[in-house]
């Protein structure tokens, strides 16, 4: 049975759907020690508030009972009865088996639209009705009867494509015929037609063909064929994150399966809202991390403030002071990694400690410092030992932070020199890869053992790469600074492979990539005029929309539940957007593992 709740991921997964009477449907997502829960919760009552805290319930509660919780995912109907939403605001409180979850969710558009539907008596009268509003299919069956009418006969007047209309007493009939030809496509009103307007013996069925066990109908090309693809119910899981790199050929085919089969159209570009942040020479943010409340933490550069940008309200919120000042041209931190718990933690650059941000209370802390040579890191990854592993820089050791114990050690030295690596990566066989910067070799980190390995050599130049993804083949991306050529890592072979090369701007192209929800890996455009979007699959590149603008222009980027990517923004002054038109996320949780949220 169910024991305890860690948390609950407010913005992320709870969602309210309306219907026209009183009910509305609600989802959301149980925690438990930090991973989903799949369990029956015995008892949850929901309390409906007209604030946000303190007060009494508006109406009388309601409580559910043995609720089922699959992969964390739990919904339920609730019926606060007609006078619940009267247009003002209303707040809903959850409690799970006594244990009563904070804050309070905030219901906005479709259950308050309940209101909307609801006329007061006698506010509707003749003045209010426009002439011509009101035809046959606005008025009710056996609605008009004679003690509605003025008068003792009706002129039945034929429209178009109809015969007969005459004078006809009431109580009286009257045959109105169609003339042939009369009714094409144009007369047919779309979804007008479904399986049961049609007689099987006259019509032939388009689609004769289903789906087998375990799928379900994607499209349906021009010729009646049918494009399958797998239900939720027997879509394979990703492993936690203690369990990757056990079976990383599982790894693979789930992220295969996940990242895959997703409609895309030509993806579009646009500036989100302005940040208004300054980070004076430095560029305002390094990095872009998934938060568990369905917001993006945006790492502060050279900006003093944690970035926050919420999808769903469309809004950026300048976030605690962090307190580390910039050093020349270097960032306090660049880029960042979520814990098992929910926080962020941040890698230090320029910063003297490593960072901890708390999205539940939104405070940022210092945490202990890392001691190694200025300036020390550049990226950052959970690891399945719930380490953080710190991507080396300046610093001649992997950095490893312990968040449970808020403890810094200075791991394996990789003698790969200064400026060696920019950005980390969890790979399906539990290792961390290193993205080569000025290193000659990928870097390999074995958290089990605590050993580095130098991986082969890309031969792709100083400067050479600066973040990377994890792709749904299995392979790691990196994204191409100077190099022509995107780089290819295999970990399961250990094979470095040189890409196809991008044809962008020759220095500095792109900084990040992010896993689309299609299995494409999207590069963050720094100089580069355009998005880069590479399919690991085909082994293909192309040019993405324009991102605008003529300065260094973002610095990575994260995967959000909708699809879209969130790009940090480093010199312009806007969040950027790459709207992929892809579905959502599937499960949405899927957006936090840290096989995709690095």
């Amino acid at each position: 049975m169910y024991k305890s709740i860690a948390t609950i991921l407010p913005g992320l997964l709870i969602s309210f759907f309306a219907f026209a009477d009183s009910t509305i449907t609600y989802q959301g997502q149980l925690h438990q020690s930090g991973s989903p829960l799949s369990d029956t919760v015995e008892e949850m009552t929901f309390r409906l508030f007209d604030i946000d805290t303190g007060g009494d319930p508006v109406v009388d509660p309601l409580t559910e009972t043995d609720v089922t919780v699959i992969d964390g995912l739990f919904q339920v109907e609730l019926d606060f009865g007609d006078g619940a939403f009267d247009g003002g605001p209303r707040f809903l409180e959850v409690e799970v088996s006594g244990a009563t979850l904070s804050p309070r969710q905030k219901i906005t558009g479709a259950p308050s639209a309940q209101f909307a539907l609801q006329v007061a008596p006698g506010s509707v009268g003749s003045d209010q009705i426009a002439p011509d509003s009101v035809d046959g299919e606005r008025i009710a069956p056996d609605a008009v009867g004679p003690e509605q009418l003025l008068n003792d006969s009706l002129t039945i007047a034929t429209g178009s494509g109809l015969d007969g209309g005459e004078e006809v007493s009431l109580g009286g009939s009257i045959t109105l015929s169609v003339p042939d030809d009369a009714i094409g496509s144009a007369q047919i009103a779309p979804d007008a037609v479904g399986a049961d307007q049609v007689d099987s013996d006259q019509v032939q069925l388009r689609v004769a063909d289903d789906c087998a066990e375990g799928e379900a109908i994607a499209s349906i090309d021009a010729d009646g064929t049918i494009v399958c693809q797998p239900t939720m119910s027997t879509l394979p899981a990703l492993p936690v994150f203690s369990e990757v790199g056990e079976d990383a050929a599982a790894t693979i085919n789930a992220l295969g399966s996940l990242f895959s089969n997703t409609t895309w159209l030509p993806a579009g570009y646009r500036s989100g809202p302005e940040h208004g942040e300054d980070g004076g020479p430095v560029t305002r943010f390094r990095g872009a991390v998934m938060m568990p409340n369905g917001k993006v933490m945006l790492v502060p550069g050279g900006s003093d403030n944690i970035g926050i940008y919420d999808p769903v309200a469309e809004s950026y919120t300048s976030g605690p002071e962090h307190g580390h000042d910039p050093d020349g041209l270097s960032p306090s931190f660049v880029d960042g990694a979520l814990t098992p718990d929910g926080r962020i933690i941040l890698a230090p650059h320029g910063a003297d400690n490593v960072g901890t941000y708390d999205p539940f209370s939104n405070e940022y802390s210092d945490g202990p410092a890392h001691g190694e040579e200025f300036p020390g890191f550049a990226g950052a990854v959970l690891a399945p030992t719930g380490e953080i592993i710190l991507a080396p820089w300046d610093s001649e050791h992997i950095g490893i932070y312990d968040p449970e114990t808020d403890t810094y050690t200075s791991g394996p030295a990789h003698g790969e020199g200064d400026g060696a690596f920019y950005g980390a990566v969890l790979a399906p066989t539990g290792q961390i890869i290193l993205v080569p910067s000025s290193a000659d070799h990928v870097g390999i980190y074995n958290p089990e053992t605590g050993s580095y390995t130098s991986g082969p050599a890309h031969g792709e130049g100083n400067f050479a790469f600066r973040g990377g993804a994890l792709a749904p083949t299995g392979e790691v991306i990196f994204a191409p600074r100077d190099s022509d050529h995107i780089g290819i890592f295999d970990p399961v072979t250990g094979v470095y492979t040189s890409g196809p090369e991008h044809g962008e701007e020759d220095e500095s192209s792109f900084s990040g990539a992010v896993l689309a929800p299609t299995g494409e890996i999207i590069l963050a455009p720094s100089l580069s005029n355009r998005v880069g979007i590479y399919d690991p699959v085909a082994a293909t590149y192309h040019s993405g929309p324009t991102r605008g603008g003529g300065t260094v222009a973002y610095n990575g980027g994260a995967l959000i539940p909708d699809g879209s990517i969130v790009f940090a923004p480093a010199y312009l002054e806007h969040v950027g957007i790459l709207e992929t038109n892809a579905q959502t996320i599937r499960p949405r949780a899927t957006a936090l593992h840290p096989l995709v949220n690095q």
